[in-house]
């Protein structure tokens, strides 16, 4: 049972993690070894809860990008197809999976997005692709970071916003995209969880107004704060959380 010292530090913890969403839309993976360290929460159920957050916290952000007009829907719709069965297979595979590997997988996937967000490889603009296969390209990203997601816990974007942008999809319009597509990969994810009753309800209701204030707080950060700098913060946050996941893993 979590303290009140452990309940201060996860709070604090998922605002600041809220601040970094809105800024950057990377940063919702790092409250799992947060809530495995603090919370003692088994790593099964802070993946699940975690994921489970994704609906709210995507819900605001989708909504300030699009009320913004940053949100391409022919961009989302592909995402989403391959979205809804990939974030239900990796739950259902992470729900399957013994703790440690299932710790170690995370870890190892965590920190592969999060450098490949932070250098990405030069691309082809998508617009050089004919409209099938530039909706081809997006269903398969979409099927690959739901799968991701669903598996680690973390929000579509920091799988998603990489590969689209080594596709060759404009920054803003990646973003803003991923962050809607959220909502099909974390929505079909969190159903398989609660299938195998892998999320902590009490956790997840007391995240999600401070991952929501964060969230509010982040975006008008981004238009005072170089947002570069500020992606580039909580790429090495999530690097470090992976590494603390690996080392989770190894000592058990």
């Amino acid at each position: 049972m979590i303290d009140a010292a452990g309940a201060a530090a996860v709070a604090a913890t998922a605002f600041a993690v809220g601040v970094t969403m809105g800024c950057t839309s990377i940063g919702a993976v790092l409250l799992v070894p947060v809530l495995m360290a603090l919370a003692g929460m088994p790593v099964h159920i802070a993946a699940g809860t975690v994921l489970a957050t994704g609906l709210a916290t995507a819900s605001l952000a989708g909504w300030m990008h699009a009320r913004r007009g940053a949100v391409e829907w022919p961009l989302v719709w592909p995402l989403c197809i391959g979205g809804l069965p990939g974030g239900w297979i990796g739950a259902s595979l992470a729900a399957a999976a013994p703790a440690r590997p299932l710790a170690a997988a995370i870890g190892v996937l965590i920190i592969l997005a999060s450098l490949a967000a932070l250098r990405p490889p030069p691309a082809v603009a998508a617009g050089a692709r004919s409209a099938r296969a530039r909706q081809a390209v997006l269903v398969a990203i979409g099927a690959a970071s739901g799968v991701c997601a669903g598996l680690s816990g973390a929000g579509g974007p920091i799988f998603s916003v990489p590969m689209m942008l080594v596709a060759g999809f404009a920054p803003l319009a990646t973003v803003g995209a991923s962050t809607v597509y959220t909502l099909a990969a974390a929505g079909s994810g969190t159903a398989a969880n609660l299938r195998a009753s892998t999320i902590d309800f009490a956790v997840l209701a007391a995240l999600v107004p401070f991952l929501l204030a964060g969230i509010a707080t982040g975006v008008r950060i981004a238009h005072a704060v170089p947002v570069p700098l500020v992606r580039r913060g909580a790429i090495g946050l999530c690097v470090l959380g992976g590494a603390a996941m690996l080392a989770r893993a190894a000592t058990g």
